[in-house]
């Protein structure tokens, strides 16, 4: 590193050792317990979002997949596809245990019941989850 002496024009070696920042490289790397932080936190704003919208009258199936994208990619710190990964899985997850919790079928009320009868949702009822899962993946890849 050389500074430069305004009064005299030629180059005055530096007296101070370089700074070698070794932080550099980890400064983008992604925390994941503050991710599954965010993550949880996701969690409880997308639930309780959804509880208001639906009260509203409004299914907004996509809303907690969103949410849990959005607190696992903010609080990562950094980019990564495997917290976008483990964002669309908890999404998908959460987005059946919400639509289990507010629309159980009438036969069976069990989650067990629910799963093995996957297929008989509605189509609007699947794509709006995978769209949760696919935006809980987009923003949970961080920034």
């Amino acid at each position: 590193m050389r500074i430069y002496n305004i009064q005299r024009p030629e180059i005055v070696p530096s007296t101070t050792p370089r700074e070698i920042n070794t932080d550099s490289q980890s400064a983008h790397r992604p925390n994941f317990p503050k991710a599954i932080c965010g993550t949880i936190a996701g969690m409880l704003l997308g639930y309780v979002g959804f509880a208001l919208l639906w009260k509203l009258g409004f299914y907004a199936m996509v809303v907690p997949g969103t949410m849990i994208g959005l607190g696992c990619g903010a609080q990562s710190g950094g980019r990564s596809l495997m917290l976008g990964l483990f964002a669309a899985f908890v999404a998908m997850g959460f987005g059946l245990f919400i639509e289990w919790k507010f629309f159980s079928f009438i036969a069976d009320d069990s989650f067990g019941y629910f799963l093995t009868n996957l297929s008989e949702l509605k189509t609007q009822t699947k794509l709006l989850i995978t769209a949760g899962a696919f935006a809980g993946f987009w923003f949970g890849r961080g920034r």
